[in-house]
């Protein structure tokens, strides 16, 4: 990762529920609180969902099973962070409540229309720390702007999701199932021993949690090919290996770029649609891929055809008083806006 300012201040922040806050902000440009409300005669009710240390899919689905609304009818803008305290609007198509612990979800009004992913304009932040006011010479610094990176979580542990998502783009569909089955990356002993016996093909389940993996292990008992398995499992679980390696593609770029001294505003996503640049065919090269290996025509769910992106994004009121705030557009980490910050 590569840095716009220079300046290195001596703070580390730890992000959690009481250091880090997140607020969606509407398509309006209206930020969610508990304090939102709308009113447009519409059949959906629309509801500020609050939540501490919950994953956005994890509490929705805990949502749907108490309300007995199916899972698609819950409408959501986009995923918020776990280890936060946030803020963001769910439609219903009835009235609901629920007890949940560290989850709160405040009546806003109605909406004519379900929320759908990527129906917002991005995300205002507040982040705490008794030494903030020690980022102040990084902020006098910084140009307006800064490197758009992929966050961190878009690759998973150990990269995982982008090792898998360059084996499905090859078309080696076995290896990449097994190697999202075996990879190991995580502490724990239990799943550690059961991924070992796995690559040996002893296909023993993981813990219940662990819903994906043990999908993908009874269907394997069942007999099916890893082609067949691949287009039954859910499209946005599927799509997250190929995002994830345009997503790489694209943090390596701005490495290129920046080393090159050639850094641009505009850029894009790697797909079957879009024109290569010479930083990107040099990183397809690296990788053993084409543009065209995003069309996935034996898998079409999960063809890709590539989006614009900035690579240079701009920030807005930005400030530190108690605390750090400012807003990002949809799309962009408030991870690596920091890790700016901080290096």
């Amino acid at each position: 990762m590569r840095f716009l300012t220079k300046t290195r201040p001596n703070i580390k922040i730890t992000l959690d529920k009481d250091t880090f806050h997140v607020y969606e902000i509407d398509e309006s440009g209206t930020v969610v609180n508990e304090n939102y409300r709308i009113d447009e005669k519409g059949s959906q009710k629309v509801y500020v969902l609050k939540k501490v240390g919950w994953s956005t899919d994890t509490v929705l689905k805990k949502i749907s099973r108490i309300t007995q609304v199916p899972l698609k009818y819950i409408g959501f803008a986009g995923m918020k962070d776990k280890n936060a305290t946030t803020y963001q609007r769910i439609t219903v198509p009835k009235e609901i409540d629920v007890q949940i612990k560290d989850v709160e979800l405040i009546k806003a009004g109605k909406r004519i229309k379900k929320i759908r992913m990527g129906d917002l304009w991005g995300n205002l932040f507040h982040i705490y720390h008794p030494e903030i006011k020690k980022l102040e010479p990084v902020i006098e610094e910084l140009p307006g702007y800064f490197l758009n990176y992929f966050g961190e979580q878009r690759f998973g542990r150990e990269n995982i999701t982008v090792k898998v998502g360059l084996l499905l783009l090859k078309k080696r569909w076995d290896e990449a199932l097994m190697l999202y089955l075996t990879e190991p990356r995580e502490q724990n002993k239990e799943v550690l021993e059961i991924r070992k016996r796995i690559k040996e093909r002893e296909l023993i389940p993981f813990p219940k949690h662990m819903k994906h993996e043990n999908w993908i292990l009874g269907r394997l008992r069942e007999g099916k090919s890893p082609k067949q398995i691949l287009l039954e499992l859910p499209r946005n679980f599927s799509l997250m290996f190929i995002h994830s390696v345009q997503s790489w593609i694209f943090n390596r770029e701005i490495d290129l770029r920046y080393d090159a001294n050639d850094l641009v505003k505009e850029g894009h996503l790697v797909g079957y649609e879009s024109p290569l640049n010479r930083y990107q065919k040099e990183i397809l090269s690296e990788l053993g891929l084409e543009k065209d290996d995003f069309r996935m025509k034996e898998l079409p769910t999960l063809r890709a055809k590539g989006s614009p992106r900035n690579i240079l994004e701009q920030y807005y009121d930005l400030k530190i008083e108690k605390r750090l705030e400012f807003k990002l557009p949809k799309g962009s980490y408030a991870t690596v806006f920091l890790k700016e910050l901080t290096k």
